[in-house]
């Protein structure tokens, strides 16, 4: 019996052979089919046929293929845009488990709602009609919740490790949210809450105009 090639270590495409995980006899083809585990560039691990990925016919654990489907159903030049990678982040952070920050979000339960998952032209539109810029981080306003357009804004980045604390959470009319929440709830523009905030106005005063 012919030795089996060891290709730990090489790499097709976008995959990089690790071990060898378990062989199936093919009886209509009277061979032994060899499964190897690859890991993949976008950090995914997966068992696949060895001469498939050897012959080219899979050249990464199915990462390639969703890409070009999202390019081909985005409108031209979006994909290119800062928030298609900002939504790629939030995917990742959701469901890719070999992300660092998954632990935070995916494996907390977090997931972003299929109306943004499915499709980043309504992602896109969403952003683009509610208030969002470059200087801008996306916040949920209940942080055990999803990404969806219901408990999502945009804040500057440097507050948004701020409402990580519950020294920033804000109490209006003795209901304590945190800042993404009342500018959403009273419609306030962000650089206006600031900009007052900067001239001495009270967090009640700018939200409910006193």
């Amino acid at each position: 019996m012919t030795q089996e090639k060891d290709i730990s270590g090489q790499k097709f495409g976008r995959l990089t052979a690790i071990k060898k995980d378990h062989a199936i006899w093919d009886k209509e083809k009277r061979i032994s089919r060899n499964f190897w585990l690859f890991k993949c560039d976008c950090g995914n691990e997966k068992v696949i046929d060895k001469y498939s990925v050897m012959r080219g016919l899979t050249t990464s654990c199915g990462c390639y293929h969703k890409e070009q489907d999202i390019k081909k159903h985005t409108k031209h030049g979006l994909c290119k845009h800062s928030l298609f990678s900002k939504w790629q982040d939030i995917k990742n952070r959701c469901y890719n488990k070999n992300r660092n920050k998954y632990k935070n979000y995916g494996a907390r339960g977090i997931k972003i709602c299929d109306e943004w998952a499915n499709d980043f032209e309504n992602f896109y539109k969403w952003a683009i009609s509610n208030g969002w810029k470059e200087h801008l981080t996306i916040e949920r306003i209940n942080v055990n919740g999803n990404y969806e357009p219901s408990n999502c804004c945009w804040i500057p980045f440097k507050e948004q490790a701020k409402n990580k604390t519950t020294s920033h959470l804000i109490t209006i009319n003795g209901k304590t949210r945190n800042l993404c929440y009342w500018l959403k709830k009273y419609g306030v523009n962000d650089s206006s809450y600031y900009y007052k905030r900067k001239k001495g106005l009270t967090d009640e005063q700018i939200f409910l105009r006193k």
